[in-house]
């Protein structure tokens, strides 16, 4: 297209009409299928306005294309504008996987007014996305949810199904939090109102108490019971000898069970803490073995406390009990009673024996031995010494 530039008094001519404004504006024609004819009168043409159409259009390499006008949606491969854009109107479509702003959109709202609400992003660091559910509700602000402790709660009364809560990374208030406890046996107890507390496992043979007004562990005080303290088998001795550590409690009681000797006619006996001189008083009760009881007996002071009754060989239910009052006393002499279940070789019966005795030694008494008054050798048994308080 040629451009004329007129200098200040230049006459214009009829032909300068047709070279250069009609070349160099919008040339209005009736229909739009005029067109064709005017590109070719006027090669130079590049712009008309058909009027049964209302459009404007564009010569473009031969084919006239429709450009925007007000009764017209044009369609754009690509569009540049430089400078603000205004749309008016009630609907924009925007037919777009992925539209870039810079960082906000901005709403002036039904009132055109100096308020607008502005819908801006943070400077971004890396790609982010950021995702709507697929569900009707309305946007809540951090201000409008309330917080405590940095946790997000619901107000009123909420039910949870199927939830779970991490106890050791938040507060639950009125709920006892698991990690309380830290070892098996451990107990939780108030140590004030509303205030939950670790009691941790006590040790063997303590006793659950009070103190101070809270629960505590505390070795258990004297006073009732009866506590195995050993066992020892018996093998093919003469005698055995079994330890005695009677500390903390006011009685021992000493039982020789389910005994056999190789021999019969052997009466028993017992010695404390090894001592083998005439320190022992004892009297005697007999009952059964195949006769009538026997009046009471004793013996005055003598090397140990034995029975009178020879045990018969091979019996495997005999038992021998001996019940020593204050062990561990150091002032005074020692007594105590006995009872046994024996048979005896020179009458062809089992009876009971049983009666008392005092060991005339202050001594604390720390060991107690079995033997067999004459010859042979226990073959079973076994011995047992329990405290007794």
């Amino acid at each position: 297209m040629t451009y004329k530039v007129f200098e200040s008094g230049e006459t214009l001519t009829a032909n300068d009409v047709m070279t250069y404004f009609m070349d160099q504006v919008v040339v209005q024609v009736p229909t739009e299928a005029e067109l064709a004819d005017l590109a070719d009168d006027h090669e130079n043409v590049r712009v008309a306005y058909a009027e049964d159409t209302d459009k404007v259009y564009v010569l473009d390499d031969g084919t006239w294309k429709e450009v925007l006008t007000s009764a017209t949606s044009p369609s754009f491969n690509n569009l540049t504008v430089t400078g603000d854009l205004t749309v008016q109107g009630t609907t924009t479509t925007i037919d777009s996987t992925t539209i870039a702003v810079k960082d906000k959109f901005v709403f002036e709202g039904l009132s055109a007014n100096d308020h607008e609400t502005t819908l801006q992003v943070a400077e971004p660091t890396a790609d982010r996305t950021i995702t709507l559910p697929d569900a009707n509700g309305t946007v809540a602000l951090t201000s409008d949810l309330p917080s405590v402790a940095g946790m997000v709660t619901e107000t009123g009364t909420q039910t949870l199904t199927n939830k779970t809560i991490s106890a050791s990374s938040n507060t639950l208030s009125g709920v006892i939090n698991n990690t309380l406890t830290t070892t098996t046996g451990d107990m939780i107890y108030a140590s004030s109102a509303n205030t939950p507390a670790r009691l941790g496992i006590g040790s063997s043979g303590q006793v659950l108490t009070v103190a101070s007004g809270i629960p505590s562990w505390a070795t258990a005080s004297s006073g009732g019971g009866i506590t195995l303290l050993s066992t020892t088998n018996i093998g093919s001795v003469t005698s055995v000898t079994v330890s005695i550590n009677a500390t903390g409690y006011e009685s021992v009681r000493i039982a020789i069970r389910d005994f056999s000797l190789s021999s019969s006619g052997n009466p028993l006996f017992v010695r404390f803490n090894s001592d083998s001189n005439n320190n022992y008083f004892r009297t005697n009760t007999k009952s059964g073995f195949g006769q009538s009881d026997e009046a009471a007996g004793g013996g005055g002071s003598a090397s140990k406390v034995g029975t009178t009754s020879q045990v018969r060989n091979n019996q495997t239910d005999s038992v021998w009990i001996l019940d020593i009052l204050n062990p561990n006393d150091t002032t005074v002499f020692k007594v105590g009673h006995f009872t046994s279940y024996l048979q005896r070789i020179n009458d062809s019966g089992d009876g009971c024996e049983s009666g008392g005795f005092t060991y005339k030694s202050t001594s604390a008494i720390t060991s107690v031995t079995f033997g067999i008054e004459t010859s042979g050798t226990f073959s079973a048994g076994d011995i047992k010494v329990y405290g007794i308080n």
